[in-house]
């Protein structure tokens, strides 16, 4: 094992995994998901084209599944907005 160690294959292996390890977390991972603004979500919302909510309080965010089956994000600023969405999905009656 400490052959292993000292030959040139082992630097190779280091410097493989810090780039991986670089990557993997530099680099943003693509998110299916359709940002919107506010304002788009709440139409979306009016209009009935929205069959899912999960709110995401950690992130100011809700995550939003369309009629069309696409997802979408919506980040919202205060809690008053927060409870503005809130009070337009319960009034389309989604879940």
């Amino acid at each position: 094992m400490n052959r292993f160690f000292r030959s040139a294959f082992f630097p190779l292996i280091v410097i493989v995994l810090l780039v991986w390890l670089a990557s993997q977390t530099l680099i943003p991972k693509s998110n299916n998901a359709t940002k919107l603004t506010t304002s788009e979500a709440l139409s979306q919302v009016r209009e009935g084209n929205v069959s899912e909510a999960t709110f995401v309080p950690a992130k100011n965010s809700i995550q939003l599944k369309l009629d069309t089956g696409k997802k979408a994000t919506v980040h919202y600023a205060s809690d008053q907005a927060q409870l503005q969405f809130q009070n337009q999905l319960e009034r389309a009656i989604v879940c």
